[in-house]
């Protein structure tokens, strides 16, 4: 029979996925699209060609662009839900 977690167990079991998600899930994620980005770039060259980094810095802006989307409307979120318990 699985045990009932308390309510304080329950606050500290998603606090810590909250912050594996934070220093695992997220670097391994972008770590992923990289690893992606750069399996497209021209095999056989010491270091990236111009191009290469061209086409890697899309992947960077794009990254970072989508990453502060999602963050700010979190942020608006938070900000609406300590608004209704004022």
């Amino acid at each position: 029979m699985k045990k009932e977690l308390t309510a304080e167990e329950k606050r500290d079991s998603n606090f810590y996925e909250a912050q594996r998600m934070i220093y695992f899930d997220l670097p391994v994620l972008i770590s992923k699209i990289f690893h992606a980005a750069f399996a497209n770039c021209e095999c056989g060259f010491p270091a990236a060609s111009k191009e290469d980094m061209k086409f890697l810095q899309g992947f960077i802006d794009a990254t970072e662009k989508t990453f502060n989307i999602a963050m700010e409307g979190q942020k608006k979120q938070i900000v609406e839900m300590l608004k209704m318990h004022e």
